[in-house]
């Protein structure tokens, strides 16, 4: 009895540690004096605790280009490319454990409807600079000065509940036995 309880809690426990964190997925905040964002980012590590963003979104809440945008994906594991309307260059490279650039000069580009959004960090080397939310698009030019924070999100595997769960069930109907 005492090795069937045994694996049913080592499975239940590693499916349950198995989703309980994917370090490639990322929730971002952006507060600027008139412009708030919030968004998700994944990638692929590229080593460094840098991450290569390959998909992602950003809601922007406030502001005069209030809505949602897709990421403009360039080619990871390039130094940077520009984007459609060759307004600026990108890289779409995270560095979450990073005290002072998260992002760095080249950013995140998002866009919709005719609209790039670039997010960066304003000094091209060394440590500081300020965060640049800057729109460019038929309606002229938007940019914010302001925060920007990132942080891996949590991704629970589906149905590891239910398997953990199964696994009590046949634990506690095997005791009544």
């Amino acid at each position: 009895m005492g090795s069937v309880h045994t694996r049913l809690t080592t499975i239940a426990a590693a499916l349950a540690l198995a989703g309980a964190a994917n370090a490639e997925d990322f929730v971002f905040h952006y507060y600027g004096s008139t412009i708030q964002a919030w968004g998700t980012l994944s990638g692929t590590d590229a080593g460094n605790n840098s991450f290569d963003i390959t998909s992602g979104e950003l809601h922007v809440t406030q502001g005069p280009v209030a809505g949602k945008y897709q990421l403009l994906a360039n080619t990871p594991g390039t130094a940077w490319t520009y984007s459609p309307s060759h307004f600026f260059m990108i890289n779409n490279t995270l560095n979450p454990e990073s005290t002072d650039r998260v992002v760095d000069w080249y950013g995140l580009l998002f866009g919709a409807s005719g609209v790039e959004i670039n997010i960066f960090n304003e000094k091209q080397s060394g440590p500081g600079g300020r965060y640049v939310f800057y729109a460019h698009g038929p309606g002229g030019n938007t940019v914010n000065y302001g925060d920007f924070t990132a942080e891996p999100v949590t991704t629970p595997t589906p149905g590891t509940g239910a398997l953990a769960g199964l696994g009590g069930l046949l634990f506690t109907r095997r005791r009544r036995a």
